[in-house]
């Protein structure tokens, strides 16, 4: 679908016909958006244009929410802007950003949110010591 009144880069968006097309790109930015609102066509541009700010850190793409499966998925309210990482969905953000700077800090605080690594559970023993001496122990 062409968006009337867009600018070239947000027409020039990936069209997504569904979400397993995300696959294809190790980090793809997906706004599900409606033809008719114009937070959707503002968060549009924003990501349009933050993707040409990270150069070739991500790829971003558009899906109509009026289709069915993707209206099922994020509900009524629309903009809703999905980040992916190899395929898999690590993030979500309901409504318009405030510009493109904000869209690419929030992919970049997500990416390197998920880049860290993952703390190790407590032991036992260390959670029993944490809890005082009464830990473990029946009340009867």
């Amino acid at each position: 679908m062409v968006l009337m009144g867009q600018r070239e880069e947000v027409r020039k968006m990936m069209e997504l016909e569904d979400l397993a097309m995300v696959k294809a790109h190790p980090v793809v930015v997906v706004v599900a958006y409606s033809p008719t609102c114009p937070h959707c066509h503002q968060q549009l541009q924003h990501v349009a244009t933050a993707e040409q700010l990270a150069g070739r850190g991500w790829v971003a793409g558009r899906i109509d929410s009026d289709k069915p499966a993707i209206a099922r998925r994020i509900g009524d309210s629309v903009p809703v802007t999905f980040l992916y990482r190899d395929g898999k969905a690590v993030a979500r953000a309901t409504g318009s950003m405030e510009g493109s700077r904000a869209v690419a800090a929030w992919v970049k605080a997500k990416l390197e949110a998920k880049k860290a690594p993952p703390r190790k559970p407590a032991s036992k023993a260390t959670s029993a010591a944490r809890k005082g001496p009464e830990a473990g122990r029946r009340v009867r």
